[in-house]
Formats: C-alpha cells, structure tokens, sequence
C-alpha cells in the first residue's frame, strides 16, 4: 500500500532527473529535485528550483571634458573638469557635470548609504578583466535549507526550514492506486534434451496481462548400472554392484568368491536395507487391533483444538452472514485442558463444523490465521447449512509461537 512508504527527495543538476546522479542532501550548485513516495522503487521527473540567470545589463561608461564641449573616454593629458555619465554604454550621455570646486574641508569617508540605489548604479563602470584566481577560502558554514514532511494519510508534502524563510505551499502528491498486473503461463512445449529454455509472449499478451508460452528441454536420457545377486561361488571385479540380505554393495577391488559383503571390508555398503524380524519374536504387541475412529467435540464458538478429537464442532450458529475465527488454540486433550507446544516436524489437520442460518459473506480470521482458496460467499442451502473447514496446523520456525495455522473451505453437507 502506498502509505506504508516514506516520502524520498533527492537534489541534484541533471535536468533529466536520472535517479543515479542525485544524493540524498542538498549541495553548492544543486538546482533540481526528484521525488519518491514508493520507498525509491520510482522517481519523479527533475523539477527545477533555482531560476534561470537574467539577460545583462548595458553598461555605465563615463567621459571627461576640459571645456564641457570636447569630451574624452579618459581624463589622462587634459584637466578634468567636467564629467558626464550613460548608462546604456555610450547611446545617451547626461549632462555633463563641473566636478572642480574650493577646496572644502576634509569630510567624512562616503560609505553606501550616502548613495542610492540609482546614484550606485549610475556610476558603475565597465567590467574590468578578469583577475587572477584567489587562493581557495575557508569552508562556509552550511546555509539554510529546507525540510519536507509526507502525510501518508492525506497526500501532502509540507515543508519546514532552519532559516526562517517562507515555505512552500503544501502540495497533494499522492498518486491514484494502480491496477494490479497478471501474469499467466498460456502453455508450455516440452523440447529436445540439451536445448536452451524459452520463453516468448502469448497472443493477446499486454502489459497489464502477460502472457507466456514455455518451452523446457526434456531431461537427457540416463544410465544405470547393473545390479547383481551376490553369490558366494562367483568372482567380482572392482565397481560390480550387488544385493545382498536388502543391501546394495560396491566392490572396492576384485573380490574372490566366499568374500562376503558385509563382512569383507573389499565391499563398500551403498543402499543399507532392511532387518528381518519374526513377528513371533515381538513381545508386548496388542492382542488384537481396533478399527481407529474419529471423536468429535462440540462446544458453542469452540476455537480450541485438540490432538484426540480431530472434528471440531462449533454449536453457535452464524445468524448475520459473518463466519469468525479470531485465534487457534492447540490442546492436547478435550479433558485435560493442557496447552500444547509444537515441535518440529508436528502437522496436525481437523475438520471444523460450522453451522449458519444465512449466507455466508464474509470471512473473518486473526492475523495469525493464514485464508486458501476461501470464496466469497457460501450459499445457504435449506434453512441451515453445515458448513465444514479444514484447519490445518503445522509447526513453522518462521511463525508467531512456531505455529503456522491455515484454514480452508472443504464443502457444505447439505449441498
């Protein structure tokens, strides 16, 4: 689900917003960012948020006069007297100002706010050339920058920032859900053994249905080795294979007759087999054997399980359509009431009897409790329907309590 993903933003320069030349925080020089809100599975396109540099600007040049008439783009060689200034290089001049006076008292140093902002920019002068580079300054502390935060509940992406600036508005960036994709095997042709595995698009295939067609080479033909009766009176050569007593055994040399396998160590046991028991020789077997049953336990809104009743009836019937199954509790007898703790290699199965007045809609089950191939709706047959599940419960290093619990729908008697 979209919401259980983060929000990712990324800054970079690349004006295509390739994932793989954006960083995860902001740098000198970075004028772009890409977004994710699918945990980094997508990006979005480069969105761009430092604006282009201006056209530039026309520049001020000023010229000298000694007489207000003839006018000079340097004061070197003539006396200065007059200076007059343009301000779109050189196509209109001002009038040209007497720049000689009494000389007054020393004043004070002219700082920027003397001037304003017009007066500053009327006396600027042309650019000069460039000067050589400075030596590399000392690290700047790191500036101001923004913070976003995503609402996975409402969509939005606000943002927050340590210099006190103004943020952006919030803005929805929350996409609709996609349509689930299928992907389905429309056949698969068997080929020659040794030849490469295909796999090729069916008619009709799309890229929200895609089909296949495969084909999976046959398996090469094998080889066996015979496998010979032992017999006391033959010779064997080394890598002969024999049965004897149930076992398979492989010579490790030539093997003269009356070497026994088993008791000569020239044999190598292969395949162990099988003891031979009298059944005459057993002692304490049951003195006769009786047809095994199944005991059925019932008790209203059961959710408990036990080892020696494997049909387990729920005499609570369904009246609104909801069948329920929060938790499975597993027991060892309908008696005792003691808990049972799987263990390895444990798997056990019970019918679970459920009787419903209405049709079934809904199925409920806690989240420990794993749904196969349940319909969606059971319909009522008569004016009460049994309705039997299999629940299923093995032992699983990976589950909640080592129990993996999964139930299914097996059939409805009265259908």
């Amino acid at each position: 689900a979209l919401g259980a993903d983060q929000l990712i933003i990324r800054y970079g320069t690349d004006a295509t917003g390739d994932p793989s030349s954006f960083h995860a925080t902001p740098q000198d020089g970075d004028n772009y960012i890409i977004t994710s809100v699918d945990g980094g599975r997508s990006f979005s396109d480069a969105i761009l948020f430092v604006g282009p540099e201006g056209p530039a600007g026309k520049n001020v040049r000023v010229q000298y006069s000694a007489n207000n008439s003839n006018w000079f783009d340097s004061p070197t060689g003539i006396q200065a007297d007059y200076i007059r200034f343009s301000t779109d290089n050189g196509d209109t001049w001002g009038e040209g100002i007497y720049t000689r006076g009494m000389q007054g008292p020393k004043g004070d140093p002219f700082t920027f706010d003397d001037f304003t902002s017009a007066q500053l920019e009327s006396i600027r002068g042309p650019a000069g050339p460039t000067g050589p580079t400075g030596p590399r300054g000392m690290q700047g502390e790191v500036g101001p920058y923004f913070y976003p935060s995503y609402n996975s509940v409402s969509g939005f992406i606000s943002w927050t920032n340590n210099g006190g600036f103004e943020n952006p508005e919030d803005m929805y960036v929350k996409g609709d859900t996609g349509s689930a994709g299928k992907v389905s095997i429309v056949s698969v042709t068997t080929l020659p053994a040794g030849a490469q595995a295909t796999i090729t698009s069916a008619s009709g295939s799309t890229d929200m249905d895609k089909r296949y067609i495969l084909g999976v080479p046959r398996g090469a033909t094998g080889t066996f080795d015979t496998v010979l009766e032992y017999n006391n009176l033959n010779s064997y050569v080394q890598s002969d294979l024999v049965t004897y007593k149930g076992s398979v055994y492989q010579a490790n040399t030539s093997i003269a007759p009356g070497e026994v396998p088993g008791e000569s160590a020239n044999w190598k046991l292969i395949v162990a087999g099988y003891t031979v028991i009298n059944w005459d020789d057993i002692e304490n077997k049951p003195s006769a054997f009786v047809t095994a049953r199944q005991t059925v336990f019932s008790g209203a809104g059961a959710n408990e399980f036990y080892i020696d009743s494997l049909v387990i009836e729920n005499t609570t019937p369904i009246e609104d359509g909801i069948f329920t199954l929060e938790s499975v509790i597993v027991k060892e007898t309908n008696t005792s009431g003691l808990a049972y703790t799987l263990k390895e290699g444990d798997c056990f199965t019970w019918e679970y009897w459920v009787y419903t007045t209405s049709e079934i809609s809904t199925i409920a089950l806690g989240d420990s409790i794993v749904g196969i191939n349940l319909p969606n709706t059971i319909e009522l047959i008569g004016t009460t329907t049994l309705v039997v599940f299999t629940v299923r419960v093995r032992y699983s290093a990976q589950a909640p309590n080592n129990m993996r619990t999964e139930i299914n729908y097996a059939y409805s008697v009265e259908a």
